[in-house]
């Protein structure tokens, strides 16, 4: 059952209400968009330290980079210094008028949208009419401003979503309808009917509304995936919905109902728009004592994990766009967490492919399995992913004392392999290979220590060359999706019986793996693929510590294994004593 929110205020005019009550005085809202009311509230917010803080991103660096003159209704590059609004909405089914190759030349000619008024969609009519009203020269949006049949250029644009929106002056949210048709609402059409209800007690008037901020929780813009990274990479978004406009800046809220209010901060909305400041802080600044590693490792386990979780709870139409439409929000995240691959940072890539999901439904094909976008997910309250891994050392404060047991290699354009992750780097921030030498300086070479034999370590070194992979011919997968890397596997038994969890809201199940601890150590997989197996499944030793390893399961087919789940921890004497071996894993 949905549930809404409605809210009792006092109703009283501003010169009867003290201004140190202003937290809960109310008026009603016209029936259409107060403009001059909102041109008053970016301007003080355009004097406030929080928006002179924020720089613009550069848009220059976008090549082909058009807005639309909205005085001259035609498409323009955009000069070195613009003033533009983004328009974010949900396209849903309707036809949508589209940049096209052919039309380029033609759209570029002044006036020439004017011709094609009957064919743009109402959201951008709308648009077009609010940009006029607040006095901001150009709009972006993307149908008309990236060429649709250019799959180069529009691939370049959507992987600089970060630059556009973040550099926008502000960002309309067309928070109502379930398509471009709905317009953004109360601009050309006005409120229907009055939304918010009155009611008489002890001769005080008060206003019974619907929470405007739930209003736009509910909405279906709310609920797209590709509308998130525009919410979180925008400096301030108008949201239009049918019954007020909202300002959001990452300092506040601003509604038209409220006569003084700066309010309704402890809503979902602001929270997730404040996500904004997570990537707006290098992750230099998180920790003074912590190193650049261990600084954006706490990076990755809190803010990234974070908006990753955040995006995966949101409805995504195709299922191809699964990185495309977090692409913008990975590039504001590059210049603190460097480049990714497949959605996954590059310079933890090992400790990232450790991640765990209690809530899996299915595979997403397309896309690897070793990455969140090659499977789709339950809903969960909690977020469907996390890192079971521990960021920092609790003793020390300091960079967990984590061992990568990999070097991974991926293939690059020309087919060929090229090294994504080696050895450690402290200067650089890489969490790579580190040698046992260095990091268990005491550890024995030959057999003791309790009758641990540690020359057995040495199948955790992988080697310095570069491995040479034959590919099974068709290659199942395609080279882009894969890494190869020279690893410890291992195999272990797995129950047959499922274990009861409460987290479980999906098709997936818990088993036990057979491991003589304290019997912790589960993996997370699908019944009908478990009861299909043999009792012993193959892990893969990723990462580790002094006496733990954190493995992915896997399954081989055609030469090519798949990741199937994460099995961790595990100690490292028990390792050893399945009698492991090294092999080269192609990993799809």
């Amino acid at each position: 059952m949905t549930r809404t929110s409605y809210i009792i205020y006092p109703v009283l005019s501003a010169a009867a209400w003290p201004p140190s009550c202003w937290t809960t005085a109310r008026n009603t809202p016209s029936r259409t968009v107060d403009f001059k009311r909102i041109a008053l509230w970016m301007g003080g917010c355009d004097k406030h330290k929080h928006w002179k803080s924020k720089q613009p991103g550069p848009v220059e660096m976008i090549p082909r980079f058009r807005l639309i003159d909205v005085m001259n209704m035609r498409l323009v590059c955009a000069p070195h210094i613009a003033r533009y609004a983004a328009l974010s909405y949900v396209w849903g089914k309707c036809k949508q008028f589209l940049l096209t190759q052919d039309r380029v030349e033609e759209l570029e000619t002044p006036h020439s949208l004017n011709k094609h008024a009957h064919e743009l969609s109402k959201v951008i009519t709308d648009a077009l009419h609010s940009c006029r009203c607040l006095g901001i020269p150009y709009l972006w949006v993307d149908s008309l401003c990236i060429v649709q049949d250019d799959a180069n250029a529009k691939h370049a644009q959507i992987a600089r979503m970060d630059i556009i929106y973040s550099g926008a002056y502000v960002t309309f949210a067309a928070a109502g309808g379930n398509d471009a048709d709905a317009g953004l609402q109360r601009v050309s059409a006005p409120m229907q009917t009055e939304q918010q209800q009155r009611i008489l007690i002890d001769k005080q008037e008060y206003m019974v509304a619907r929470s405007a901020t739930c209003l736009v929780d509910k909405s279906p813009w709310r609920r797209r995936a590709w509308t998130f990274q525009e919410l979180v990479l925008s400096r301030r978004i108008i949201f239009f919905t049918e019954q007020e406009t909202i300002l959001m800046c990452e300092s506040e809220m601003l509604l038209e109902s409220k006569l003084y209010a700066r309010s309704e901060k402890a809503s979902s909305l602001f929270e997730t728009g404040r996500m904004m400041r997570y990537l707006s802080t290098p992750y230099d600044f998180v920790d003074a004592n912590l190193t650049v590693i261990g600084a954006m490792v706490k990076d990755y386990k809190t803010s990234w994990l974070q908006l990753l979780n955040e995006y995966l709870g949101r409805d995504l139409s195709y299922d191809d766009d699964i990185e495309f439409a977090y692409t913008g929000i990975l590039s504001a995240k590059e210049a603190h967490m460097g480049s990714y691959h497949h959605g996954l940072p590059v310079q933890i890539l090992a400790r990232a492919l450790c991640w765990f999901s209690a809530h899996l439904k299915t595979r997403r094909p397309g896309f690897p399995s070793w990455s969140w976008s090659g499977w789709k997910f339950a809903q969960s309250a909690t977020g469907p992913i996390s890192n079971q891994i521990p960021p920092l050392d609790p003793l020390s404060s300091e960079t967990y004392s984590l061992v990568v047991y990999v070097r991974l290699y991926g293939f690059d354009g020309m087919g060929h392999l090229k090294l994504l992750l080696g050895d450690r780097d402290e200067e650089s921030g890489v969490e790579g290979f580190w040698g046992f030498d260095q990091h268990y300086p005491s550890a024995p070479t030959t057999e003791g220590n309790n009758g641990r034999n540690w020359a057995l370590f040495d199948q955790f070194i992988p080697p310095q060359e570069t491995p040479h992979v034959s590919l099974p011919e068709p290659c199942p997968v395609p080279r882009s999706q894969l890494l190869v890397f020279w690893a410890s596997c291992a195999k272990f038994k797995v129950s047959f019986d499922e274990i009861p969890m409460t987290f479980d809201d999906g098709p997936f199940s818990t088993y036990k793996v057979d491991i003589d601890d304290v019997g912790s150590t589960r993996v997370f997989v699908d019944p009908g693929w478990r009861a299909q197996q043999p009792e012993k499944l193959e892990c893969v030793a990723i990462v580790g510590d002094e006496i733990s390893v954190h493995a992915i399961l896997i399954q081989w087919k055609n030469g090519v294994a798949y990741r199937v789940g994460t099995v961790s921890p595990i100690l490292k004497q028990e390792w050893l004593t399945r009698e492991p071996e090294r092999k080269l894993v192609v990993l799809g």
